[in-house]
């Protein structure tokens, strides 16, 4: 019973005192299910089964009062509209929506010399229509069992933990999937410091050792010295112009290079093979 109308309960409104007005709805059932309390029993003494449904709200100014009206535990009790083929008299088991019955629903009854509640066993459901906030529910107890912030989860992005650290004043509590989040995100952080400092050393290598080929009588530990103060860009700065140096300074060919045309070698030919 209850697994089938969980079914059918995905996707339908929340209103207020089963209003059918659209501008009443305030809230939707995104997924539902029937589940056991544990140590918890019925009047009859069966074990306790209930309809647990997640729904979702929209933070928006019109349900901003009904939001904190839900935090604050005010707005708890609900109520469905749904539809059943048959309504069984658990004393008699005849159908109770056809008259068939005359046991009243909630009297005691002695049944094989045993005293029974008599209540209605609810059978074949036919539709869902809604839920509903209410003041006082049918059904005992029925009523919100705990809230969402945020309504759904959000993924643990960092784009989302960064903006939850700016919002915050004072200590600030992270989700376990928030904690993984921030520890694979510092992980990444520390590949690329390793990458950086790396290429920081290469960079400074080569600045030294250019500073030595185009300013052979400069002290090479002074350079060294100061170039663990630069920054990236200047370091990069400092390797271009020295670059550009060495390129006035080195011949465009080497020394023993043969320059200009061949030599005719017309007075040789005697000698020729």
């Amino acid at each position: 019973m209850l697994n089938t109308l969980a079914s059918m309960f995905a996707g339908k409104s929340g209103i207020f005192d089963h209003s059918m007005k659209a501008g009443d709805q305030a809230a939707r059932i995104y997924a539902a299910g029937a589940e056991n309390v544990p140590g918890k029993f019925t009047k009859t003494g069966e074990p306790y089964l209930r309809l647990k449904a997640r729904a979702y709200m929209p933070r928006t100014a019109k349900n901003a009062d009904l939001i904190a009206e839900i935090d604050a535990g005010i707005k708890k009790e609900v109520s469905v509209g749904c539809a059943v083929a048959v309504k069984r008299c658990s004393i008699c088991g005849r159908d109770q929506k056809r008259g068939e019955c005359g046991h009243v629903p909630g009297r005691t009854y002695t049944q094989n010399g045993d005293a029974q509640i008599c209540h209605g066993i609810l059978e074949q459901p036919t539709d869902a229509y809604e839920w509903s906030f209410v003041a006082v529910p049918a059904q005992p107890e029925a009523g919100v069992i705990k809230s969402f912030p945020g309504n759904q989860k959000k993924e643990a992005t960092m784009e989302n933990i960064q903006d939850k650290i700016s919002k915050a004043h004072g200590e600030t509590r992270f989700s376990a999937q928030e904690t993984a989040k921030l520890k694979e995100y510092i992980g990444e952080l520390e590949l690329l410091r390793e990458a950086g400092e790396s290429y920081r050393t290469e960079l400074r290598d080569e600045v030294v050792r250019l500073c030595a080929l185009s300013m052979p009588l400069f002290d090479g530990g002074v350079v060294s010295r100061v170039s663990r103060d630069m920054s990236l860009a200047e370091l990069k700065t400092v390797k271009s112009a020295l670059l550009s140096k060495l390129e006035n300074q080195l011949p465009d060919t080497p020394q023993l290079a043969v320059s200009g045309e061949p030599a005719d070698s017309a007075g040789n030919t005697g000698f020729l093979i």
